[in-house]
């Protein structure tokens, strides 16, 4: 036997009721999380290009990193020789290294510091030879050897002196 449509299923004099609609809420969501995720990723690269912009111009140390990866010999040198010894400075940016060292009056790095000194910036057997024999009369002397300049003194007093650039 068929079965009689219900009741509810006949329609008469009115219009049957539309179907639902679709679910835009869930569209709608999907739509809001994908321009917030393209708006945070803006963001987070217009914060990171400000700040590449900051660290070049002002130079912090978060750019001086880049510029310490490749440290200077005269500045190894001091680091390794003479941590912290005021009697050995760096200067010009790294280029310049300044040692005195102690004699019979006057303070200064010790004759085993001026050595490492010598070992760590390579200094030739010339240089070192001319260094070793020079006299308090002698006044200033100079050398060079590899991309090093230096000029130094000497007095029993005083100690050696010596001033050590590169380019």
């Amino acid at each position: 036997m068929d079965e009689m449509p219900h009741r509810d299923d006949f329609h008469i004099g009115a219009p049957p009721p539309a179907p639902e609609p679709a679910s835009r809420p869930a569209k709608r969501r999907r739509t809001s999380l994908f321009v917030g995720l393209i708006a945070l990723a803006v963001l987070v690269l217009l914060a990171g290009g400000g700040l590449l912009v900051w660290v070049v111009l002002t130079k912090t140390p978060a750019g001086d990193v880049v510029a310490s990866a490749v440290e200077s010999p005269l500045v190894s040198a001091q680091k390794k020789c003479a941590p912290g010894n005021s009697y050995a400075k760096i200067g010009d940016g790294g280029n310049t290294l300044t040692l005195q060292s102690e004699g019979e009056e006057d303070p200064g790095i010790s004759y085993t510091q001026l050595r490492c000194f010598l070992d760590e910036l390579k200094v030739s057997d010339a240089v070192r030879s001319e260094i070793g024999q020079t006299r308090a009369l002698d006044g200033k002397q100079n050398g060079e050897w590899g991309k090093f300049k230096a000029s130094w003194r000497y007095h029993p007093d005083s100690g050696l002196n010596m001033v050590v650039t590169m380019p």
